[in-house]
């Protein structure tokens, strides 16, 4: 399971090493070298997901599964990495535990099996519930639930949720904890992400900080000059180089207009008082997004443009003032200026969405922001006119690592945007 390499440096990006893959069966104490039967390892991470999902295909010609008695409970720990032009060596290292064999089959000279994993805090959380009183930022208490109960440090923990809130947790699982905390924690109004990575663990942030992010890089949907071979340029060119591009045109402003992406109205009722507000919200041009020009067109329906239609989506949230003397609110407090903004980001970030397969990039995470540019041809000849729907900036929502045991590396890259670059209508006066 060797890189591409020359006098000592890769060459190409998709190169990698194995360095090793262990498992430890029964009480974890002795670990079983099983390197040589990887034949492809699957890492998925996802901003919609609180733990990576690992699957390792395994080729066992030893009889291996017989002998350990593998049984879906074992620790894996697996650690693979390259050597870039400048001498830098990267690497992933991860635990997981087993949370399933599958797709076992037998042949008369070996068994093939795949072992599906999650990460240790997900596994844990399958055994546990929580029934206690909590008061803090909903940040805080993420963080709390993921070092006081499942026992693992966060890499970064976005701390602008602003409401302190109060309550009891009434037997929730602790992820299932954090996604409540998570649907009631804004930032500027928008929305935040629990979430793990390969490269740097588990992350909370939100979407507001994903938009404000510096760009991973440049990708290139295009012809490209070519590098001398072993050069740090060509490197570079490779790394960055779309290899295949589909995207979902699901541009349909009849589903995110009923979504409340564009406006939508927010139903309160104070308990308290016995109060009932009605607050609206409407998309408007200085909405923080990802690209210049807004994800619509200035588009009526007797005499009305779709952002002034408040009532296409409706929210109803119950809440009490008067609930506690202290500084905190209760659960639903932070909805009550942010959710219908909120709800708007949600929906905007799915205008479009593209999947990229490139080749494997050590540096690159979901939660991400990179660019994309895209050549349009013209009777099979390459233009210079760069496809302004599917070009932008995109957030990268999910990545599938792709690691074969002949050594390449690629990467299936799921990215969203919420704008373009130019206006609809400069973009087919343009064509």
């Amino acid at each position: 399971m060797s890189e591409y390499i020359e006098n000592g440096k890769t060459i190409k990006p998709s190169g990698y090493t194995l360095n090793s893959v262990k498992i430890y069966p029964g009480n974890g104490d002795e670990d079983f070298n099983i390197t040589q039967l990887v034949a492809k390892i699957h890492v998925t991470e996802s901003i919609y997901r609180a733990s990576i999902k690992v699957e390792i295909s395994i080729l066992d010609a030893s009889g291996m599964y017989e002998k350990l008695k593998l049984s879906g409970h074992e620790k894996v720990t697996f650690e693979m990495s390259r050597n870039t032009p400048t001498g830098e060596r990267q690497k992933y290292t991860n635990t997981v535990y087993v949370a399933e064999i599958k797709d076992y089959a037998k042949t008369k000279g070996a068994s093939t099996y795949i072992l599906s994993c999650v990460a240790e805090h997900a596994y844990v959380n399958q055994f546990m519930t929580l029934t206690k009183p909590f008061a803090n930022t909903t940040a805080t208490l993420i963080e709390n639930i993921c070092t006081d109960d499942l026992g693992v440090t966060p890499f970064y923990i976005n701390k602008d949720t602003q409401h302190s809130i109060k309550g009891v947790y009434t037997r929730f699982r602790p992820l299932f904890a954090i996604n409540w905390l998570t649907r009631n924690s804004y930032d500027n109004g928008s929305p935040f992400y629990f979430y793990q990575t390969l490269k740097d663990g588990i992350i909370f942030d939100s979407y507001e900080n994903m938009l404000l992010k510096d760009s991973k890089g440049l990708y290139k949907h295009s012809m490209f000059e070519k590098k001398v071979v072993g050069t740090e340029g060509q490197f570079e060119e490779e790394l960055y180089r779309v290899l295949k591009l589909t995207a979902n045109m699901s541009m349909s402003k009849y589903i995110q207009g009923s979504e409340g992406a564009y406006a939508s109205q927010l139903h309160r009722l104070n308990v308290a008082d016995k109060s009932y507000t009605v607050a609206s919200y409407n998309y408007s041009d200085d909405t923080l997004k990802l690209n210049p020009h807004k994800p619509f067109e200035d588009v009526s329906f007797h005499d009305r443009r779709i952002e002034d239609y408040s009532e296409a989506k409706n929210h109803y949230i119950s809440y009490n003032t008067g609930a506690f003397d202290d500084e905190f609110d209760n659960y639903h407090a932070p909805t009550d200026a942010t959710i219908l903004q909120g709800e708007a980001y949600i929906s905007n970030i799915d205008t479009m969405s593209i999947d990229l397969v490139t080749v494997g990039n050590f540096d690159l995470s979901c939660g991400e922001k990179i660019e994309v540019e895209v050549i349009n041809y013209i009777d099979g000849e390459r233009s210079t006119y760069k496809d302004k729907i599917l070009s932008g900036k995109y957030i990268i929502t999910s990545i599938q690592h792709v690691f074969i045991s002949s050594g390449t590396y690629t990467m299936n890259i799921k990215c969203k945007k919420d704008s373009f670059l130019d206006s609809m209508a400069e973009i087919l006066e343009k064509e």
